[in-house]
């Protein structure tokens, strides 16, 4: 399958940002489908849990992004009740088997989103072609399992809740396999 993208096509010059996007990755993954209410308990105790060894500035600045994140108005379809956190995909390209986990999925009756949850910032420079390649895969295999839908795909930079949408054409034009 797809060597998965790295983090950030920059890396993180702090050693602590790789192991924070990793974290905040995982409460994504989780934190979407509980109650509201239970959000903050719950991410307190795995914060606070000995394995992560964090500094309580640390898990004070890790919950504050999280939490605005989850609370971002223009983020609240990504994180609706019924979207699909860590969705596995497999399927056939050609000759190829090709296998991912895509971080968020959405599937409408008219439309499928699929989103990747990014550490860092979006690239003044544009897309790097390996997150390009990443989401033109997952589209052309969506395809498959939904034809007639219109795919989205879209990255969510967690530092700044940002949302870039990739365009199709961009995604037209990548080679697959």
């Amino acid at each position: 399958g797809p060597a998965p993208a790295p983090s950030s096509p920059l890396g993180g010059a702090d050693p602590f940002s790789a192991r924070r996007g990793r974290i905040i990755h995982r409460l994504l993954q989780v934190l979407p489908d509980l109650a509201a209410d239970r959000r903050l308990a719950v991410m307190d105790r795995y914060l606070g849990g000995a394995d992560l060894r964090l500094a309580a500035a640390q898990q004070a600045e890790i919950a504050a992004q999280v939490s605005a994140l989850l609370a971002a108005p223009h983020l609240a379809g990504i994180f609706a009740p019924g979207g699909l956190s860590e969705a596995p995909l497999v399927g056939r390209l050609g000759d190829h088997v090709v296998a991912g986990q895509m971080d968020r999925l959405l599937v409408g009756e008219k439309e499928i989103m699929v989103v990747d949850y990014k550490s860092g910032r979006a690239s003044e420079t544009g897309f790097h072609p390996a997150y390009v390649r990443q989401m033109a895969l997952y589209r052309a295999l969506l395809g498959q399992v939904y034809p007639g839908r219109a795919i989205r795909c879209a990255l969510l930079w967690t530092e700044t809740a940002a949302v870039e949408e990739l365009p199709p054409d961009l995604l037209d034009s990548t080679e697959l396999v």
